[in-house]
């Protein structure tokens, strides 16, 4: 147990303050889940936008769909569309945003993260 506290401090760690990507391997979610939930992700961002506003991001939040770095309707944008959701800890959850997702996205995601 002590060998996965201290590997879980380093991964906080990297976390917290590596400003870069790190891919994570062995995480024992099997790669056709994986490719399910990115199908279904692509599906999502493949929706008409009036579709994809549905999920939008609430004034002051960055979950939901949208622009996380948006700070006026002046600036000129890098387009980078994000669905952007806390699945843990449970606490920090805004759940109101899976009951509107699409059925499948939306079950792919309580899959992985043993949502109720």
């Amino acid at each position: 147990m002590e060998i996965i506290d201290l590997e879980l401090q380093k991964l906080h760690s990297a976390c917290k303050e590596w400003g870069g990507f790190f891919q994570l391997i062995n995480h024992g979610v099997s790669s056709s889940l994986l490719e399910k939930l990115k199908s279904e992700v692509q599906d999502f961002f493949n929706l008409p936008m009036v579709e994809k506003n549905k999920y939008g991001q609430e004034p002051g939040d960055v979950e939901g769909y949208g622009q996380a770095f948006v700070k006026s309707k002046e600036q000129k944008l890098d387009w980078a569309d994000m669905l952007y959701m806390i699945t843990q800890p449970e606490d920090l959850r805004k759940p109101h945003l899976f009951p509107k997702l699409p059925l499948p996205l939306s079950f792919r995601i309580k899959t992985i993260f043993n949502m109720n």
